[in-house]
């Protein structure tokens, strides 16, 4: 069975761009160190702040940003959903909360 590192993230808009580098300087260690073949991070993370470093951790670890839709009304106006429309219900989010069957009897498909 394969082992997959969940790492679980808040950035605050304050800390810059540490949180990213620091996932970024040491996940090949915490891959070795667990034994991991895949990687999940989700959590808030303020990309829209530090995109440079955001999208060379994607690129440079294959990863792919499901999130493609604003998920608060306080970031940056183009990031922002309307008014009304900000709950994960909203059909709006609809492509995040789809069900995926990525575990089967203990292993991963």
């Amino acid at each position: 069975m394969d082992t997959i590192l969940l790492c679980v993230c808040y950035h605050p808009q304050w800390q810059g761009s540490d949180p990213i580098n620091y996932i970024y300087g040491n996940l090949d260690s915490l891959l070795l160190q667990h034994s991991c073949k895949h990687f999940i991070m989700l959590g808030d993370l303020n990309q829209h702040l530090v995109e440079r470093s955001f999208q060379e951790l994607l690129t440079d670890y294959g990863l792919t940003n499901y999130v493609d839709i604003p998920t608060h009304i306080s970031g940056p106006r183009h990031h922002r959903p309307s008014r009304g429309s900000d709950h994960l219900s909203s059909s709006r989010y609809g492509g995040l909360l789809r069900p995926h069957s990525c575990v089967h009897h203990h292993h991963i498909c």
